[in-house]
């Protein structure tokens, strides 16, 4: 039997896991995830990473762009497609506007009083490498934390501020680079600058 990808759904998948949950325990440091991208025979190695970590078929996806990763992700994990404002994950896969991130922001899930966690989480596939600095800010932290982040994420990060979502609502953000560098905020972290 031939396979398409290389990946081992299952010791690969834990491996990544925990690094992309080190990511979201500490918001603003990055891992290296490229270590996978070539054990997938796909355009958008990175953005099919992150759905066969998160995505099974209990949970719904959309994707913003490319359709073909929209087969892929459905093929590897029998997650169902629904609409932005239904899904639970939402993938970018091309460069979009700031009004297409506005409506995006407007029209995703951001959870509720009584269930916060009800909320989307966004992932983004970043094809560059420009550098931002940005502060980060937490509810439950005096502190702000400062730190290098990709230009894009910065650009989200201040569109979800300006969105100004209630605590707790918001919505996770994972960003993946095509050089495999991930960079996570959850949903109660806001950018300060």
């Amino acid at each position: 039997m031939l396979k398409k990808h290389s990946f081992d759904f299952v010791r690969d998948t834990a491996s990544a896991f925990r690094l992309l949950m080190d990511c979201f325990a500490n918001p603003g440091k990055e891992n290296r995830l490229g270590q996978y991208f070539g054990k997938f025979d796909s355009e958008n190695p990175g953005l099919l990473l992150i759905a066969v970590i998160l995505l099974d078929n209990e949970v719904s996806f959309e994707i913003e762009g490319d359709k073909d990763v929209a087969r892929e992700i459905s093929e590897l994990t029998g997650c169902e497609r629904k609409e932005s404002d239904k899904a639970d994950y939402i993938f970018v896969s091309e460069p979009l506007s700031s009004r297409e991130k506005q409506t995006l922001l407007e029209s995703c899930r951001h959870g509720s009083f009584e269930s916060p966690n009800e909320s989307a989480t966004i992932v983004i596939g970043c094809n560059s490498d420009e550098r931002e600095l940005i502060s980060l800010k937490s509810p439950c932290l005096n502190e702000m934390n400062r730190v290098s982040a990709p230009k894009e994420a910065a650009d989200w990060l201040r569109k979800i501020r300006d969105r100004n979502f209630e605590y707790p609502q918001g919505v996770d953000m994972i960003i993946i680079s095509e050089t495999g560098t991930c960079f996570c905020v959850p949903r109660l972290i806001k950018a300060v600058n």
